[in-house]
């Protein structure tokens, strides 16, 4: 993944905006930097393999197991449909415990080949 040619000027109008936001509320010193950070240094990457019943319209199940490729499980945030302001580092760790005690529960029943 790389910064296409929409984000990059995006990127300087985001900080100037921000500045600007910033100042009714006193900021003093505001200082913009720096370049867009390399894609997945500083932020969650979420999305393309969404979460849902139906494989017309999702890519894995309510298991994080993919429809379309027996026993491939997704346990990052592709699953996330979006992404709120807070960390999700511990949403995806409750879906990958869930997936993996979905995992022992269907590997004991001799269901994987």
């Amino acid at each position: 993944m790389t910064w296409g040619e929409n984000e990059e000027p995006a990127y300087g109008t985001t900080q100037e905006q921000a500045s600007q936001m910033s100042k009714p509320a006193s900021a003093k010193n505001i200082v913009n930097r720096g370049a867009p950070s390399i894609p997945g240094s500083s932020i969650h990457e979420m999305g393309t393999a969404r979460m849902g019943s139906q494989s017309k319209t999702s890519v894995l199940d309510k298991w994080n197991q993919t429809h379309d490729v027996k026993n491939l499980f997704v346990t990052d945030g592709a699953a996330f449909t979006s992404v709120g302001c807070q960390n999700p580092t511990l949403t995806m760790m409750a879906l990958t415990t869930r997936c993996c005690e979905r995992i022992v529960e269907r590997g004991k029943r001799g269901e994987f080949a």
